[in-house]
C-alpha cells in the first residue's frame, strides 16, 4: 500500500475533491427526485422523467465527447454546470410539471456531461502504471461523496421541504465549478505524462474519425462486450420479481448486504495496486465472468440460502471495477486524444441504447419463462468472456507504443 503515497499529491487531491463534490451534489438526486415528484406532482410525472432520461442517455455520452473535442472538456463542463445551477434556482419558482421535469433533466445530465468531458480528460492523462490505483482512490472519494450526500439529505428532509433540499444539492455544483475555473488546467493537463492539445475538429474530420474508430479491433470487441453485459444487466433488474417468487423481500436482502460496499472499496485498493504491476486483461476477464455462478443459481434453484449466497457473490463484483476501468482506458489510450474520447462516448451510447429497449424484451420473456431469463444472462456472460480473449494484453500495448 506504500505505492499509494504517490496518488495523494496536490494534483491528485484536487481531482479527488472535484469528484467528491460532484457526486456529493448529484448522488442523492436519485433518491430525492421521486420523493419530490410524488409530493408535488404525480407518479406519471416521475415516469415521464425516467423515460426522457433513459432516451437522453443514449445520445449524451457521444455528444459530450464531440463537444469536448470541439470546444475543450473544461469549457463544456463549466458551462453546463453553470446552466444546471441556474435551472436549480428556477425550479423554486415553477409549478408547471413539464417545465420542472426539463430543469430536472438538465441537472441530472450533469453527471454524464462531467464523466465524458472532464472525467475522460483526467483519466486519459493519468499514467497507465497508476490507473488502477487512481480508480481505486477516486472511487473511495466518489462513494464517500454519495454516502455523505445521502446522509445529510436525509437529515435535511426532516426540517425543510424536499424541493428545497433538491435545489440546495443541485446548486452545490457551484463548488466543483469554481475549483475547475481556478485549477482546471492543472487538474486536466498536468496529471501524469500526458499532453493535451485543444485542437478543434470539423464535422467531416469527426466523421472520418468515426470510420477510423470502427476499424479498431479493440473498440469493436468492447462494443460487443458492452452489448452482452447490457443484456445481462437487464435480466438482473428482474431479481426483485425472482425474490418475490420464492417469498423474499429483495430490498431487505440488499440492505443486509449494505456493508459490502465498504468492503469492496477496501479490497479494490489492493486489487488496483496489484493490477498496476501485473496483467490487467485477465482481471478484466474475471470481472466479466464473475457473475456466471450467481446467474446459474438464479436460473435453476429456488433455495433461499443459495439465493442469498448468489446475491453476496454478485455484490463482490465491484472490487474489480477500478481495474476494469483502468484496462479499458489503457486500450483507448493507444489512440489519439480525440479518437479516445469519441470511442468512450460511443461505447456508452450504444450500451445505453441496448439498455433502453432490452428491459421491455426481457419483461416480455419473463411472462413466459420467468427465471429462465437468467439462462440468457449466463449465455451473454460466457459470450462476453470469450470475446474478451480477443483483447490485447497490457504488456502488448506497451510493446506497441
Amino acid at each position: 500500500m506504500k505505492n499509494y503515497k504517490q496518488m495523494f499529491n496536490k494534483r491528485y487531491l484536487a481531482i479527488y475533491i472535484v469528484y467528491f463534490c460532484v457526486f456529493f451534489s448529484l448522488g442523492s438526486l436519485d433518491t430525492l427526485i421521486p420523493l419530490d415528484l410524488e409530493e408535488d406532482f404525480s407518479s406519471r410525472t416521475y415516469g415521464m422523467f425516467l423515460t426522457i432520461m433513459s432516451f437522453t442517455e443514449i445520445f449524451l455520452p457521444t455528444c459530450a465527447s464531440f463537444l469536448s473535442n470541439k470546444f475543450g472538456a473544461r469549457k463544456v463542463t463549466i458551462y453546463y454546470f453553470s446552466l444546471a445551477i441556474i435551472c436549480a434556482f428556477f425550479m423554486e419558482i415553477t409549478n408547471n410539471s413539464n417545465v420542472f421535469v426539463v430543469f430536472l433533466i438538465i441537472i441530472c445530465c450533469s453527471r454524464t456531461i462531467f464523466n465524458f468531458s472532464v472525467g475522460n480528460e483526467i483519466i486519459f492523462h493519468v499514467e497507465d502504471s497508476k490507473k488502477g490505483k487512481f480508480f481505486a482512490v477516486r472511487d473511495m472519494f466518489l462513494f464517500s461523496g454519495i454516502s455523505l450526500g445521502l446522509f445529510i439529505a436525509g437529515i435535511m428532509t426532516k426540517y425543510i421541504k424536499i424541493r428545497s433540499v433538491l435545489i440546495l444539492f443541485s446548486a452545490f455544483l457551484f463548488v466543483p465549478t469554481i475549483i475547475m475555473c481556478l485549477f482546471g488546467k492543472q487538474i486536466l493537463y498536468k496529471v501524469g505524462n500526458g499532453n493535451f492539445t485543444d485542437e478543434r475538429k470539423s464535422m467531416n474530420e469527426y466523421l472520418r474519425m468515426l470510420k477510423k474508430l470502427f476499424r479498431q479491433r479493440e473498440f469493436v470487441v468492447l462494443l460487443l462486450i458492452g452489448i452482452f453485459t447490457s443484456v445481462y444487466s437487464s435480466c438482473q433488474a428482474f431479481l426483485p420479481f425472482l425474490a418475490s417468487k420464492i417469498g423474499l423481500n429483495y430490498q431487505e436482502i440488499l440492505s443486509s448486504f449494505a456493508a459490502i460496499t465498504i468492503i469492496n472499496v477496501i479490497i479494490a485498493l489492493f486489487i488496483g495496486d496489484f493490477s498496476d504491476n501485473n496483467e490487467k486483461k485477465y482481471l478484466y476477464l474475471i470481472d466479466l465472468g464473475s457473475d456466471l455462478v450467481p446467474v446459474i443459481i438464479f436460473a435453476f434453484t429456488n433455495n433461499v440460502i443459495l439465493f442469498y449466497i448468489a446475491i453476496f457473490l454478485s455484490s463482490l463484483k465491484d472490487i474489480f471495477a477500478p481495474t476494469s476501468f483502468a484496462y479499458k482506458y489503457e486500450l483507448f489510450g493507444k489512440y489519439e486524444d480525440e479518437l479516445s474520447r469519441t470511442g468512450i462516448g460511443i461505447l456508452e451510447s450504444v450500451t445505453n441504447l441496448v439498455s433502453f429497449f432490452m428491459p421491455t424484451v426481457i419483461g416480455f420473456l419473463w411472462g413466459y419463462i420467468d427465471a429462465g431469463i437468467f439462462c440468457i444472462a449466463a449465455f451473454c456472460i460466457i459470450l462476453s468472456v470469450l470475446v474478451g480473449f480477443a483483447l490485447p494484453r497490457t504488456t502488448e500495448l506497451k510493446t506497441n507504443e
